[in-house]
């Protein structure tokens, strides 16, 4: 996160893109972080940010927002960053299985979503009502969950329903 230090090397023509010796180049390293100014240094100067991790193939992107680090997630996307890379493990689908709410909403305002059912699986199978509400909200399909599970939809609804009653009137 030495933002002052890595802009005089890149002034000076370093690399980038370099990567170490785990093949991480320094904006895969710094979206894990959340250095949000630091990333936004890199892709000025030039960082690809569809660049994927060696062993998982995830983004920088998806690894802000595993991490809930909305504001990086925002300055790769701001750079040109593909929110819709890739389905199974997109940075929406990520977010909702981690339970990041501000970074699930951030993502959603960004840019056109693409349906993503694995968005909506991952929310519900990490137990996050109020995420899959948000889905739902946002036009994804209630009927995806079912899909995935094989359990009665209409008890889902049910909790659903009754999770709203709680917030309305608390005790």
């Amino acid at each position: 996160g030495e933002t002052r230090i890595a802009n005089e090397l890149l002034q000076r023509g370093a690399n980038v893109d370099m990567v170490d010796n785990m093949s991480m180049t320094p904006l895969l390293i710094a979206s894990t972080q959340g250095y949000s100014e630091f990333c936004s240094l890199l892709l000025a100067h030039g960082s690809d940010p569809e660049i994927k991790y060696p062993v998982t193939g995830g983004t920088a992107l998806t690894a802000a927002a595993i991490g809930g680090h909305h504001s990086t997630a925002l300055a790769i996307i701001s750079a040109g960053a593909d929110i819709n890379l890739e389905e199974r493990n997109s940075p929406l689908s990520m977010a909702c299985q981690e339970g990041h709410l501000s970074t699930v909403l951030s993502l959603l305002q960004c840019q056109e979503v693409k349906a993503q059912s694995s968005a909506m699986n991952n929310a519900a199978k990490a137990n996050k009502a109020a995420i899959v509400d948000i889905l739902i909200d946002h036009g994804y399909d209630p009927e995806m969950v079912r899909l995935f599970f094989h359990f009665n939809f209409s008890f889902l609804t049910s909790i659903f329903r009754m999770l709203a009653c709680m917030e309305e009137s608390p005790l």
